[in-house]
Order: structure tokens, then sequence, then C-alpha cells
């Protein structure tokens, strides 16, 4: 089983990958793998937006909106589903202090046996942090204006100092 977000991108069990891109552009590159269609998917998300979509996604899907990020570790532990789609919320670690470690371990440790993929629109602080324990970083950035140049306020979200760990790699599609 794999997903093919793009050209060249692929995401393969065994693995957890954090996903930056526009909601459509996700529902479209999950719609396209009709081979997702044949396994049972756990959607963990704190409330709208692609959860709306993911019923239409998938037939075989179990949905569970969590209301802390103290939550995630034990629902990711307990987990035997062969792909994990977890919608990121930044709304769920503020005023948690140090939340964001425990759910980067346990989106790691998840991602040795499924396919793991830590989804978010645009990044934020708390997505980088648990960003930095993935695999791969892929991030989606619509191109914009004339002959796909992009403004620059968009192009300096490139080098926001985030560090990547040196196992990782980081795909910029545009």
């Amino acid at each position: 089983m794999m997903i093919t977000l793009g050209p060249g991108i692929t995401l393969h069990p065994g693995s957890f990958t954090a996903v930056v891109a526009p909601e459509r552009m996700l529902a479209a590159a999950l719609s396209g793998s009709h081979d997702l269609r044949k396994f049972l998917i756990l959607f963990v998300s704190s409330g709208p937006g692609l959860a709306a979509r993911i019923g239409d996604l998938f037939p075989y899907r179990e949905a569970l909106t969590v209301s802390s990020a103290a939550r995630l570790p034990a629902i990711l532990h307990n987990s035997r589903h062969s792909i994990l789609l977890v919608g990121h919320d930044p709304a769920l670690f503020e005023g948690t202090g140090e939340a964001a470690g425990p759910v980067a371990g346990a989106l790691r440790a998840a991602g040795r046996t499924a396919l793991v993929i830590l989804y978010a629109p645009s990044r934020d602080p708390w997505f980088d942090t648990l960003a930095r324990s993935a695999d791969r970083l892929v991030e989606f950035i619509p191109a914009c204006g004339p002959a796909g140049r992009r403004p620059r306020a968009a192009a300096s979200s490139y080098g926001n100092g985030t560090a990547l760990s040196p196992a990782q790699t980081r795909l910029e599609v545009s």
C-alpha cells in the first residue's frame, strides 16, 4: 500500500510523514489512491475540516475526535490500523506546556508499524515541533502569480528556522 501525493512523492507503510497542504489538495491525493479504499483508516481530529470529507474518501474508516493533546498518545499507542491520519490542531496544545513531546514520540512509534500522516493546512510552532520527529516533511505551497512565482511573503515561509533532523528529507513542491 502506498499513497501518491504528487509526482515522485509517495508515502509508505512503516513511516511517519508530516504533510502541510491545502485541504482540497490532500483530499484529492487521498481520493486518487484506490488502494486506500481497501484498508481500515483511523482519522483523528479535533473538529471539522478534512473530517467532513473523510466519509466520502474512505468506505472503511474510524474517526475519533479528541479534545486535548494528552489523549493523543494513548489513542496512537492502542491503534491497530494500517493507516493513521492525524489532523493537527494547534488549539489542542494551548497552555499544555510539554504535551508536544509525548505526542511526537507516539506519532514516531506508531510510524514503525503503520503509515502515519500528520496533516495541517498550514505550519505553526506546534506542528513544527511534532514534525521534527517525522521521517519526512512534505509541504505543498500553491504556485501564485504569473509563471508560478510565489509572492515574497510565501517564499519566506521556507526558511522559518525549523531544523530538520539529519534523518529527515524535506520535499518542497509548488
